[in-house]
């Protein structure tokens, strides 16, 4: 008897758990423009702390597509100066230069290559940062 009630029991609660994994619903997000578009630990346009664009993540998209070059344009001692980088990553180099040249000063990345999920080569849209000093 003891274990017919305990059959039971297993019984309902089975049925019950069953229910409820039918009233999930997964909803699929579909993706929106604004997750197709390239950033800077977040920042699409406009101001940047230098120390962001430097020491952050990189180039990135809410994709999670894998950037792997891009073209970065910025003013070096009155000059316009176009750089070709293979990664997603701005260069200590590029980076020095920003910092003592080209804080407040609207830099250009362009020509931005990444992989989506599938293997596809895509070229994801410019943007342009101005690098600010953060106050501390």
């Amino acid at each position: 008897m003891k274990r017919l009630l305990l059959l039971i029991m297993l019984l309902c609660v089975n049925v019950y758990a069953q229910a409820q994994e039918k009233d999930k619903i997964k909803i699929k997000k579909k993706p929106t423009e604004v997750d197709f578009l390239p950033h800077i630990n977040g920042v699409y346009d406009g101001e940047i702390a230098v120390e962001k664009i430097c020491f952050g993540d990189g180039i990135k998209n809410n994709l999670g597509y894998q950037v792997f070059s891009f073209q970065i344009t910025y003013v070096k001692e009155g000059t316009t100066v176009t750089e070709y980088i293979r990664s997603n990553q701005i260069p200590d180099t590029v980076c020095a230069q920003l910092q003592f040249f080209n804080l407040n000063q609207r830099i250009f990345i362009t020509a931005i290559k990444a992989l989506d999920h599938s293997g596809r080569l895509i070229t994801l849209e410019p943007f342009s940062l101005i690098p600010i000093k953060e106050d501390e």
